[in-house]
């Protein structure tokens, strides 16, 4: 089974794979999104002034689909790598990659990995994506750099 926690933005979400093999994929609603006060009506204010007007184009490059569709292609994709499952291995991998102009991702790399084969199954799964969205800075499109906290998590029962 592996279960992904999605929360209101991507990039500080993390993906939890539960277990050693297997491909069951959950998506658990965002803190705001199933907290009891998000949910509750709340009661029509007149504004004091209007909205400012932001100051810079800054967005972020996404991937096609949204988030959901990045949560369920790294569903598809990622395993558990057997020896880092045998050696009791878990933990979170950060992964950073750059978008170019064109949506392209490259530039890979791992950081803070607690196993070799964790950090090399986040890498080999993430460079599958295909393009995305490209950023942009004031208007332009620009190369941006992504961050994606991949939590690695062996169940309760897995045995050494």
């Amino acid at each position: 089974m592996t279960l992904y926690q999605s929360t209101s933005s991507f990039f500080s979400s993390l993906f939890r794979v539960a277990v050693c093999g297997g491909a069951i994929l959950f998506v658990q609603e965002s803190a705001a999104q199933s907290s009891p006060l998000a949910a509750a009506p709340q009661a029509a204010q007149k504004p004091l002034a209007p909205a400012p007007a932001p100051t810079s184009g800054f967005a972020q490059p996404e991937y096609p689909g949204g988030d959901a569709a990045l949560i369920a292609f790294l569903g598809q994709n990622l395993h558990y790598p057997t020896d880092a499952c045998k050696d009791g291995a878990e933990g979170r991998v950060d992964v950073s990659f750059w978008i170019d102009e064109q949506g392209r991702p490259y530039g890979f790399g791992a950081i803070d990995a607690p196993h070799p084969s964790l950090a090399a199954e986040a890498l080999r799964a993430m460079r599958l994506m295909p393009s995305w969205i490209p950023g942009r800075r004031d208007g332009k499109v620009v190369p941006l750099l992504v961050h994606v906290p991949i939590v690695f998590k062996r169940p309760a029962n897995a045995g050494n």
